[in-house]
Formats: C-alpha cells, structure tokens, sequence
C-alpha cells in the first residue's frame, strides 16, 4: 500500500512532467512562417530622371483625377448672399447686431 501523502505527491510530480514536456515542446518547435500582412510592402521606385512622355501621361492622368473630384465634389444650395441674409437674420436675434 502506497501512503496518501505519497499518491498525491506522485500526482504532482506527473503534471509537473507533463507541464515541463509541454514547454520545452513549445520551445523547440519549429516557428511558423510570417503571415503576409505582416510583411512591409515592396516600396515602387520612380527613376529620378523620367521621359517626358511619361512625364506627361502621369500629369494629364492627376489632371483628370482633378476634374472627376471637382465634378463629383458638392455643389452648394445656398450662394454667398442668401448665407450673409441668414447669418444676418441669427445676429439679429441673438442682439448682436452691429452698425453694418
């Protein structure tokens, strides 16, 4: 017959082993490959020198980007005068009209 003390302490003396297998498994294990989008992209060189025609296909292409924005970009409902009328009309009720 094996003492109580003695069972418990062998429990322990197990999942020690076991906790310590574990790691050093973790440890020696081969590391895993870097996932992709962990990785820095390949930064796009410009020659310093480009031909103009290049030069000029890059140009009119940021000219185009420019008028699509300006045409999609929103146009105000209120011109320049009815904004003044309005701020206007605030002014005066809150007091603060001015001599203008």
């Amino acid at each position: 017959m094996i003492c109580p003390s003695c069972e418990i302490l062998k429990e322990e003396i197990n999942f020690l082993r076991a906790e310590n297998r574990k790691l050093i498994d973790s440890i020696t294990a081969k590391p895993e490959a870097e996932p992709e989008r962990l990785k820095a992209p390949v930064p796009v060189t410009v020659p310093k020198v480009l031909p103009w025609s290049i030069k000029r296909q890059m140009l009119e292409q940021q000219d185009r980007e420019k008028a699509m924005a300006a045409r999609k970009a929103a146009k105000p409902d209120m011109n320049i005068e009815d904004l003044e009328k309005e701020m206007k009309i605030i002014a005066e009720e809150r007091g603060e009209v001015n001599g203008n």
